[in-house]
């Protein structure tokens, strides 16, 4: 398996469950990973790091600050322009996967995440290959 301890990954997920498992999944191939359960935290947070994540899991259906417009959000600023940001959510492919290609995330994977294919995912992303998986 490759190396990832290098990479630095942040999830952003209101669902605690679906939040551990990401994150165990994650360290699991040694992604150096944090968790936030809110939007608008987390834009406080990404905000203020000397250096970006080279990854970041966002949820669609956050509460107050949706992953659109987080995402919309980190576009807007040339700091964040080559970040990996996957969507990651279990919202109707056949409605959202125009907006979310449109509103500049990289990947989607819905969820829920499987356990035997999400970490393929993820290197698959890290290789540098867009992945729209709907199932």
């Amino acid at each position: 398996m490759e190396d990832f301890s290098h990479i630095r990954a942040i999830t952003v997920e209101d669902n605690e469950g679906s939040a551990l498992l990401i994150q165990a999944i994650l360290r699991r191939i040694g992604i150096d990973v944090s968790t936030h359960p809110t939007g608008e935290h987390f834009l406080e947070y990404i905000h203020s790091l000397p250096t970006p994540p080279n990854l970041i899991l966002l949820d669609i259906n956050l509460p107050r600050l949706n992953g659109i417009d987080i995402v919309k959000n980190l576009r807007a600023d040339s700091q964040f322009k080559d970040v990996l940001v996957i969507a990651v959510s279990s919202v109707d492919p056949n409605k959202y996967l125009p907006i979310i290609k449109a509103s500049g995330f990289n990947s989607f994977i819905r969820k829920p995440v499987n356990r035997e294919h999400f970490p393929k995912q993820i290197q698959r992303i890290l290789a540098g290959e867009t992945i729209w998986e709907t199932n």
